[in-house]
């Protein structure tokens, strides 16, 4: 009961400093894809722009931040907004992990080299770091919880993240709170070469750590890639892959130096369960505290083998210019490259959910006895 007290304080006090960010997030935020007139339009859902409303001339008045010279800071106003979201977020998500359950991290040579990454990495280098999604909330929850306070009261340090405009940028609260807690938007549908990758491009030109789920929605299967959420079938993902390629374009045309860091985190499906069936909603009568969730840190993914051979028959791969205003359509070639990446990236997540499921199971006997 009192872990439960101190987490209502501390989730009231988080409350009313979203209160005041939510407003300066909303003006600030980065730019939507709303040219087709949808939010999302894919062959599953469909979300049109409303036509007129208050929300909607809002949405259209306030000041999108994209495109913007990777070298261009971001407004006083919203790095201050971004400290309390941030600050607040990570007091109520990493209590409720290490409080009202049981997280466990493998803090071996591998953490130790993200950490060392996160708070020191070389200038001018960027970090991606890749792992499953079991969860609507494995991000902020897990990254907040494993990092050490010295970074997470550093805004600057904390990673940036996806999420598909229709979910975190259709309403304006959410909108607000995503913009200032480093979300980026991405529209679901909109191919490798939609034109919101520019501001993605911008923040890894300016070094900065990007996290990705590179499954592209919430699997709860505990088979990378393959889930009751897609019709991908175990044949067809030895086909096509179990991920998306925006993580190979990311790493082949970026301007910068790129560590990619894979992550696997096992439990958090126990905490927050989905249905099953159409249409994937909560299912909070399964959803349970006080569970175990595990997260494990791999060894860094290498590519430049495979550039190499890229240019060697292609010639020189062009690198990202977000002042051109528009994205450039990748080359067949290109998206070879694309695929080869991000197989690799496919690879070394695999070995890592074998390992940390060994693990988990391993353990889940032993206290069994």
């Amino acid at each position: 009961m009192k872990r439960l007290a101190s987490l209502r304080r501390v989730g009231w006090c988080s409350f009313g400093a979203l209160g005041l960010t939510v407003p300066i997030g909303f003006w600030y935020r980065p730019e939507v894809d709303l040219s087709d007139g949808y939010w999302v339009h894919t062959k599953d859902r469909r979300i049109p722009v409303p036509d007129g409303g208050v929300w909607w001339e809002a949405f259209r008045s306030s000041r999108a931040l994209s495109p913007r010279s990777p070298d261009e800071a971001d407004p006083l106003v919203l790095r201050a907004a971004r400290w309390l979201v941030i600050m607040s977020v990570s007091l109520v998500f990493r209590t409720a992990l290490t409080m009202l359950n049981t997280f466990e991290v493998d803090r071996d040579q591998h953490f130790a080299r993200l950490l060392q990454l996160v708070e020191s990495r070389p200038p001018g280098s960027a970090l991606i770091t890749v792992s499953n999604h079991s969860s609507t909330i494995d991000d902020p929850t897990l990254l907040v919880a494993s990092m050490p306070w010295r970074v997470l009261i550093d805004t600057s340090k904390i990673r940036w993240v996806f999420c598909t405009q229709d979910i975190c940028f259709r309403r304006p609260i959410l909108a607000g709170i995503a913009s200032a807690g480093k979300v980026l938007p991405i529209k679901k549908g909109g191919g490798i070469d939609q034109p919101l990758l520019a501001e993605v491009q911008r923040r890894i030109a300016q070094g900065c750590w990007l996290h990705i789920f590179p499954e592209g929605k919430v699997n709860q299967c505990r088979q990378l890639g393959i889930g009751h959420y897609d019709n991908r079938t175990a044949t067809t993902a030895a086909e096509i892959g179990r991920m998306k390629w925006g993580v190979g374009k990311l790493v082949a045309h970026s301007p910068v130096p790129v560590t990619l860091i894979p992550l696997h985190h096992v439990g958090m499906d126990d905490i927050l369960v989905m249905q099953r069936q159409p249409p994937y909603s909560l299912d909070l009568g399964s959803s349970r505290l006080g569970r175990r969730v595990r997260l494990i840190v791999g060894e860094e993914i290498r590519f430049l083998d495979l550039v190499q051979d890229h240019e060697r028959v292609h010639g020189e791969l062009r690198k990202f210019d977000v002042s051109e205003g528009e994205a450039r359509l990748s080359s067949a070639a290109e998206k070879m490259l694309y695929s080869k990446i991000t197989r690799r990236v496919e690879d070394a997540l695999l070995t890592l959910e074998q390992r940390g499921l060994a693990a988990w199971t391993q353990q889940a006997e032993a206290a069994a006895e």
